[in-house]
Protein backbone atom coordinates (compact mmCIF):
# COMPACT_ATOMS: atom_id res chain seq x y z
CA UNK A 1 0.00 0.00 0.00
CA UNK A 2 1.17 3.66 0.36
CA UNK A 3 0.31 7.09 -0.63
CA UNK A 4 -1.12 8.60 -3.62
CA UNK A 5 -0.13 12.78 -3.72
CA UNK A 6 -2.08 14.88 -5.88
CA UNK A 7 -2.74 18.33 -6.74
CA UNK A 8 -6.37 19.34 -5.89
CA UNK A 9 -7.16 23.17 -7.62
CA UNK A 10 -10.61 24.74 -5.57
CA UNK A 11 -12.50 27.60 -7.73
CA UNK A 12 -14.63 29.67 -5.94
CA UNK A 13 -17.62 31.92 -7.58
CA UNK A 14 -14.96 34.65 -7.30
CA UNK A 15 -11.85 35.54 -9.01
CA UNK A 16 -9.32 33.12 -6.65
CA UNK A 17 -8.56 29.72 -6.49
CA UNK A 18 -7.06 28.29 -4.22
CA UNK A 19 -4.16 25.02 -4.80
CA UNK A 20 -2.97 21.88 -2.32
CA UNK A 21 -1.17 19.35 -2.24
CA UNK A 22 -3.63 16.29 -1.36
CA UNK A 23 -2.02 13.23 0.38
CA UNK A 24 -4.13 9.89 0.51
CA UNK A 25 -2.43 7.10 2.69
CA UNK A 26 -3.74 3.68 1.70
CA UNK A 27 -3.67 1.32 3.95
CA UNK A 28 -4.06 -2.33 3.55
CA UNK A 29 -7.23 -3.92 6.21
CA UNK A 30 -8.07 -7.45 7.09
CA UNK A 31 -10.15 -7.74 4.36
CA UNK A 32 -9.51 -11.31 3.16
CA UNK A 33 -10.20 -14.59 4.69
CA UNK A 34 -7.68 -17.31 5.47
CA UNK A 35 -7.81 -20.02 2.54
CA UNK A 36 -6.62 -23.22 3.65
CA UNK A 37 -6.44 -26.59 1.17
CA UNK A 38 -8.53 -28.26 3.66
CA UNK A 39 -10.96 -27.42 6.05
CA UNK A 40 -10.26 -30.34 8.45
CA UNK A 41 -7.05 -31.15 9.21
CA UNK A 42 -6.82 -34.92 11.25
CA UNK A 43 -3.34 -36.84 11.92
CA UNK A 44 -2.17 -39.56 14.50
CA UNK A 45 1.46 -39.73 15.59
CA UNK A 46 3.00 -42.66 16.99
CA UNK A 47 3.66 -42.39 21.01
CA UNK A 48 7.27 -43.29 20.65
CA UNK A 49 7.80 -40.51 17.52
CA UNK A 50 10.95 -38.17 17.92
CA UNK A 51 10.11 -34.89 19.01
CA UNK A 52 11.04 -33.37 15.75
CA UNK A 53 8.55 -35.66 13.39
CA UNK A 54 6.40 -34.12 11.04
CA UNK A 55 2.73 -34.51 12.08
CA UNK A 56 0.69 -32.80 9.51
CA UNK A 57 1.31 -30.58 6.80
CA UNK A 58 -1.09 -27.35 6.63
CA UNK A 59 -1.22 -25.01 3.28
CA UNK A 60 -2.97 -21.72 4.25
CA UNK A 61 -2.95 -18.50 2.27
CA UNK A 62 -4.02 -14.90 3.09
CA UNK A 63 -4.89 -12.60 0.61
CA UNK A 64 -4.52 -9.64 2.16
CA UNK A 65 -0.92 -7.68 0.76
CA UNK A 66 1.12 -6.48 3.54
CA UNK A 67 1.57 -7.76 7.46
CA UNK A 68 -0.04 -8.28 9.70
CA UNK A 69 -2.78 -8.62 8.07
CA UNK A 70 -1.46 -11.58 5.95
CA UNK A 71 0.68 -13.00 8.39
CA UNK A 72 -0.66 -16.64 9.16
CA UNK A 73 -0.05 -18.36 12.83
CA UNK A 74 -0.45 -21.52 13.72
CA UNK A 75 -1.00 -22.83 17.31
CA UNK A 76 -2.34 -26.41 18.65
CA UNK A 77 -4.70 -25.97 21.54
CA UNK A 78 -6.38 -29.10 23.61
CA UNK A 79 -7.33 -31.76 22.09
CA UNK A 80 -10.92 -33.43 21.97
CA UNK A 81 -10.15 -36.14 23.50
CA UNK A 82 -11.81 -38.19 20.38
Amino acid sequence: MGNIISKLTIISLGPKTATFTLTLTVNDVNDHSLACSKTLYAAKVAENAAPTTAVVTLACTDGDATAPNNVITYSFVAGSGI
